[in-house]
C-alpha cells in the first residue's frame, strides 16, 4: 500500500514537472512568439520596419505597405492587384496572400489558446517564476538555434519554416514576381530580429506583472 502511495505520489511529481517544464512553457512561447509574429505584421509597425528596395518602383514603398496591410482585411488580392502602382501581382501571389490571410486569423486563434494554457501554467502553477523561466528559456534555445542555422543556411531555413507553416509549394514565387523585387532578405532578417526582441519583451511585461501579483497575494 505504502509503495501504491509513492507510486502515485512520483506519478504527480513527473506530471507537474511535465507541465512546468515543457507542456505550460512551450505553450507560453508559441503565444509569445505568435504574439509577436502579429506586432511585427501590422500595419503600424511594419510601415516602420519595411523599407522598400531602390530601382524597383517609384511606388514599391507605398505598394509593400498595401500588400501587407490588407493581410488583416477580407479583401481579395486581385482587387489589392488592381490597387497597386508599380507592378500588378500574378496569380501565384494573389494566392499566397490569400492563403497568408487565412493563416493570419489561425494565428490569432493559436495565440489566444497559447496564452490560455501558458497564463494558467503561470498563475496557478506553486513555481511560477519557473514556468516563466522555462519558457524563456526556450525561446533562447530556439532563437539560438534559428540563429545558427540562419548563418550557416538562410535559404534552407526560410524553405523549412515555410513548408512547415503551408504544408506545400504555394508560397514559392518566380524571381520576376513583384513581391520577391519587394520584400528582400533584409527586410526578413530585420523582422526575425525585431521579433525576438518584442518576445522578450512580452517575457519581461509578464515577470513584472508575475512580480506585482505575488505581492497583492503576500499581503
Amino acid at each position: 500500500m505504502k509503495g501504491e502511495v509513492n507510486m502515485l505520489g512520483g506519478w504527480r511529481r513527473g506530471v507537474r514537472i511535465l507541465w512546468e517544464l515543457v507542456l505550460s512553457p512551450i505553450a507560453l512561447l508559441v503565444a509569445i512568439l505568435g504574439g509577436a509574429l502579429l506586432v511585427v505584421a501590422s500595419p503600424l509597425v511594419w510601415s516602420c520596419l519595411f523599407e522598400a528596395p531602390e530601382g524597383i518602383s517609384d511606388y514599391a514603398q507605398e505598394d509593400g505597405e498595401l500588400i501587407a496591410y490588407h493581410l488583416w482585411t477580407e479583401k481579395p488580392y486581385s482587387e489589392v492587384s488592381e490597387e497597386l502602382k508599380g507592378m500588378a501581382l500574378i496569380p501565384r501571389e494573389i494566392a499566397h496572400y490569400e492563403d497568408l490571410q487565412e493563416k493570419f486569423q489561425e494565428l490569432i486563434k493559436v495565440v489566444g489558446l497559447g496564452a490560455l494554457v501558458g497564463l494558467a501554467g503561470v498563475f496557478l502553477s506553486r513555481r511560477p517564476r519557473r514556468v516563466l523561466l522555462s519558457s524563456l528559456l526556450w525561446l533562447v534555445g530556439g532563437a539560438g538555434a534559428a540563429g545558427v542555422w540562419s548563418l550557416i543556411d538562410w535559404r534552407g531555413m526560410f524553405r523549412s519554416f515555410h513548408w512547415w507553416i503551408f504544408q506545400d509549394d504555394s508560397w514559392i514565387l518566380p524571381w520576376s514576381s513583384y513581391s520577391l523585387k519587394l520584400y528582400q532578405y533584409s527586410v526578413w532578417k530585420s523582422a526575425m530580429i525585431w521579433m525576438v526582441v518584442i518576445s522578450v519583451v512580452f517575457y519581461l511585461v509578464l515577470f513584472i506583472i508575475l512580480s506585482i501579483w505575488r505581492r497583492v497575494r503576500s499581503h
